[in-house]
């Protein structure tokens, strides 16, 4: 990966990659910025990046590549545990920061009398502070590029270790099946504690492309997104299908549209299909590496409860094992850092075997269709429910802007909770949701309803499983 990195900069020198705000960088730029770190900093090492969607972000993950490093990053959402956590893990001893993040760190690094080097950055401008004196034995194994946390919504979180000829592959896979050249300007919409970050960045920056990085408050708002998507000329964007509900991208300069992390309904793309928009349904979890099926949508798409993910790319192949999906490929990544796991396999000649915990069947062309976890699949009185079907008819009331439908079974009785993010009042939310699936001769059962004006998310972007459920819980039990 540091040879793709390194050939980048020399080939596209003056060309800018990357815009925010109101500061421009040039592939230049980036190119003295990794030759600082250069100097400061031993190969082989897990650095940590404890920094939102920025330049400085982008920055760092660059650097760490361009050094023959690991790239670990820190989400500022964590708890002061599970940074100590990932610190004190990888035996890293480098770790940047911002100016507004370093107060932070500084406070559980001198609680913990850690020895850790700090870079603070603040654009291309770099100053080292808690330098520690010394080299480090890695402990990480050989073609590591990058670690990865679970988000832990199927168990506890767990560490993916990436491998760097993976990330290269899938890098190399999408820059050719798209046709990705130097003219074109991707969106930065992922945050850098979320897998696929690697491919909002990383895509466009070994073919000489741009990206835009919307601040936070553009990101907020979808009616000023949509302008400065405009504004800047954007043609590519990766967003969870959450967040494509929400922005209207017709008549904007944007032609690729990539969309993974949650299930897509045919609903989601209908006015897409006579728009110059190519649709790009993708699927692989973080054990994968970032994406290992993928399928264009087209007008044939419009009628169907869940879109197919498509076929395996890569060479991967895949099969159903009692209803759940499981994943063989030789461009996945080594596993967890110290933790066994059934679901991961380790084979022959560098293949792995996951077991996805995700449902899925495959249709009548061939194609992959995931029907979302093992444990949200439920029976009610002895019959399976199509949550796909129900949740595509309510997303199509005005009214209701997000749905997430989970099976739900307390021990005693299982029942769907149906959760709605809409402004308007729970009762007419209910209402209007009943009345829908009734006029679509939905068959249904009496229902649990969650409603509040915009769903909680994780901090992936995607709708927050578990913070819903603790919600209805408490609830449930009387606890306000």
């Amino acid at each position: 990966m540091n040879n793709l990195i390194k050939k980048a900069l020399e080939n596209f020198d003056n060309d800018i990659f990357c815009m925010y705000n109101d500061l421009s960088l040039t592939y230049g730029d980036i190119a003295v910025f990794c030759k600082k770190v250069e100097y400061m900093v031993a190969e082989n090492q897990v650095v940590y990046s404890f920094l939102d969607r920025s330049v400085e972000s982008v920055l760092s993950l660059i650097s760490t590549f361009y050094t023959n490093n690991v790239f670990c990053p820190i989400s500022l959402q964590w708890n002061e545990e599970k940074i100590l956590n990932m610190l004190t893990t990888f035996g890293g001893k480098y770790l940047f920061v911002s100016e507004s993040t370093l107060g932070v760190i500084e406070n559980i690094i001198e609680k913990n009398e850690l020895q850790m080097t700090i870079f603070v950055i603040l654009g291309t401008n770099i100053k080292v502070v808690h330098k520690s004196a010394g080299n480090y034995e890695s402990v990480i194994p050989p073609n590591v590029g990058y670690i990865y946390s679970t988000s832990g919504s199927t168990g506890p979180s767990k560490c993916v270790l990436g491998r760097r000829d993976s990330l290269k592959r899938f890098l190399q896979w999408e820059i050719n099946a798209f046709c990705i050249d130097n003219k074109r300007i991707f969106c930065n919409m992922t945050k850098p504690t979320f897998d696929p970050y690697l491919r909002d960045i990383l895509v466009p920056f070994v073919v000489g492309a741009k990206i835009y990085i919307p601040n936070v408050s553009v990101v907020l708002n979808t009616f000023a997104l949509r302008e400065k998507i405009i504004e800047t000329g954007v043609t590519d964007i990766h967003l969870v299908p959450s967040m494509f509900r929400k922005i209207n991208l017709i008549g904007t300069s944007v032609k690729n549209v990539y969309l993974a992390g949650e299930v897509l309904y045919g609903n989601d793309i209908a006015n897409y299909t006579k728009e110059d928009i190519k649709i790009v349904n993708l699927y692989g979890p973080t054990e994968t590496t970032l994406a290992k099926f993928f399928h264009i949508c087209d007008e044939h798409d419009i009628g169907k409860n869940i879109l197919p993910v498509g076929k395996p790319i890569d060479d991967s192949i895949y099969y159903i094992k009692d209803g759940e999906i499981v994943i063989e490929t030789k461009w996945g990544s080594k596993g967890y850092f110290d933790y066994e796991s059934d679901d991961f396999v380790n084979l022959d000649d560098n293949m792995i075997r996951y077991f996805t915990k995700d449902r899925g069947h495959i249709d009548e062309n061939g194609n992959l269709i995931v029907l979302g976890r093992v444990n949200d699949s439920t029976k009610l009185f002895g019959e399976k429910i199509d949550i796909g079907a129900i949740a595509e008819s309510i997303l199509e009331c005005e009214c209701i802007k997000e749905c997430l439908i989970v099976g739900v079974n307390n021990g005693t009785r299982s029942y769907l909770l149906v959760s709605i993010g809409s402004p308007i009042s729970a009762s007419d939310v209910r209402l209007a949701a009943l009345d829908k699936l009734k006029k679509d001769d939905i068959q249904i059962v009496p229902m649990k309803f969650y409603v509040v004006e915009e769903l909680p998310k994780n901090e992936n972007g995607k709708i927050d499983r578990r913070r819903i459920m603790q919600a209805h819980m408490k609830s449930s039990l009387g606890d306000k």
